[in-house]
């Protein structure tokens, strides 16, 4: 007797497998912009065509080669000897010197505020104002 086969497994059942695999991705448009193609498929095969007219390419790999920038070469070299002492710094000591000179209050008050109008860094006029408070403690106040 022949046996009736009802479910399970049959042979040959199934999807076949195909060559190509195909993966989904959701885009969501507006519907003017799809009524601009005219319809749904043929926004799709215009989808498509883009798709197709790029062919395979690996986006991840950069397009262009960077390479490190050489200097010009030049036929002279600029030779900068070292300063003995700075600007600033001897600004600074200029500075201090005035204050140290001074022997009132009052004076100190107008070095101060031509010092203030001097463009220099704040970390020095911070240090220039806590020189003078300490230089200012022997003042009598009159």
């Amino acid at each position: 007797m022949e046996e009736i086969k009802r479910g399970g497994k049959r042979d040959g059942a199934g999807r076949k497998p195909s060559g190509v695999q195909k993966e989904t991705i959701s885009i969501f448009v507006e519907k003017g912009k799809i009524w601009q193609f005219g319809t749904k498929d043929k926004l799709k095969q215009f989808l498509y065509d883009s798709i197709n007219k790029f062919g395979i390419q690996d986006f991840t790999k950069p397009t262009n080669e960077i390479k490190p920038h050489e200097q010009p070469k030049t036929n002279y070299v600029a030779q900068v000897l070292p300063s003995q002492e700075s600007p600033v710094m001897s600004q600074l000591e200029a500075l201090k010197q005035l204050i140290k000179e001074t022997t009132r209050k009052e004076e100190l008050e107008k070095v101060m505020l031509s010092i203030e109008g001097v463009s220099m860094l704040m970390t020095h006029k911070i240090f220039l104002r806590q020189f003078a408070k300490d230089h200012s403690v022997d003042f009598f106040n009159d």
